[in-house]
Parts: C-alpha cells; structure tokens; sequence
C-alpha cells in the first residue's frame, strides 16, 4: 500500500501466492478473481514459484503518478526475489500498463455475464525484469 502523509491510501496491488494448478487455471482463463480461486490452491507461504497480481490501482490525484511509480518498482522487486511465474487479470489503466511494460503475454480472458477480465502471464526473467525495472 502507498499512503500519503494522512495516512490516505494512493494505491495497492495485492500479490497472492498460488499453486501451479491455479496459476494453469487463471491462465486457460477459468478465473481472473481471488476470489474465485479454490482456497486450497492458494498458498499462505511465499515457497512457490507462482504468484498472482491481485489488484493494482491508484487514486487519482496530483501524486498518482509518483504513487504510481512506487507501486510498481515495490511489486517488481518483490517478484524478482519471489516469483518465476505471475499471471494478472488487471482492471486499472496502471495495471494494464505495468502488463504491457514487462512485457506479459495476454494468454486469455474471463468472461463474466457482459464483462470481459483480460488475463496475462509473464516468466520472469531477473535481468529483463531487473533492467525495465532501473528505467523505470
């Protein structure tokens, strides 16, 4: 979470570590919410190599930007020293921009009713990731 001086919440994201059944799941498109996803396949401890982006948003304001920007470089750094797969159903302009600058792949979508969840995946790589990261 990134807060400003009042304690205001400008932005979160919310990273859940799953099972490889469940990362295979979100992927082929069987879910895109947390929760949807069948609890015994998420996992409470971070020794897995899968990991779900959650949710990834800011408030906007005069400092979303700089929010932003803090967000996603936290986020990266925590999958670069935790993660080898992540997959992300963004629903935020930021989300999908974060998607599209790493480079995930969109695999999929979930349909709900009228809605459609887009659905990515990306395997990291620590000197790819690592170097988007410093330009960042």
């Amino acid at each position: 979470m990134v807060r400003d001086s009042r304690h205001w919440v400008l932005g979160y994201a919310t990273i859940v570590p799953v099972s490889e059944h469940l990362f295979q799941a979100i992927a082929g498109g069987q879910f895109s919410s947390l929760v949807e996803f069948p609890e015994i396949d998420v996992l409470m401890q971070e020794s897995t190599n899968y990991f779900h982006i959650e949710v990834l948003a800011t408030v906007p304001s005069r400092t979303a930007s700089r929010a932003g920007r803090y967000l996603v470089n936290a986020v990266g750094k925590y999958l670069l020293e935790h993660a080898h797969y992540v997959s992300a159903s963004p629903i935020t302009d930021i989300g999908i921009r974060l998607c599209k600058y790493f480079d995930f792949e969109h695999v999929g979508e979930e349909r709900v009713g009228e809605i459609v969840y887009p659905i990515y995946t990306l395997a990291i790589n620590e000197h790819t990731v690592g170097q988007k990261l410093a330009r960042f």
